[in-house]
């Protein structure tokens, strides 16, 4: 199974840029889920 470069990168070098990145992804996605189960 390949994994995407884009993780490969951000798993390779966790920068401040990546890690950030990464963050709003998940905060996001938790986000987008709170709302569905709001409603």
């Amino acid at each position: 199974m390949q994994v995407p470069a884009y993780l490969t990168c951000l798993t390779a070098l966790p920068t401040e840029t990546g890690i950030a990145f990464s963050t709003d992804a998940y905060g996001r996605d938790k986000l987008k889920r709170g709302r569905r189960s709001g409603q």
